[in-house]
């Protein structure tokens, strides 16, 4: 079983569809079981951040962790 965490660095302004079209362009996450809808509403409820990491277990997407603006 493979596990890995990748960084996604936004800017401020960058919104919460840009971070899922990074997760899928990159394939850090394959939205299964996940729902897109369940996606985004779990990416929104992480609020303002500045470092979103994307885990992945065998490339299938794991869950999101991040670290607030200072």
């Amino acid at each position: 079983m493979g596990f890995s965490i990748r960084e996604a660095i936004l800017d401020d302004a960058a919104p919460i569809s840009e971070l899922i079209n990074l997760c899928v362009v990159n394939k850090w996450t394959t939205l299964c079981p996940v729902t897109v809808e369940e996606e985004v509403k779990y990416i929104e409820e992480l609020g303002d951040r500045e470092v979103v990491f994307v885990a992945t277990v065998d490339d299938v997407f794991a869950g999101f962790a991040s670290i607030s603006q200072v």
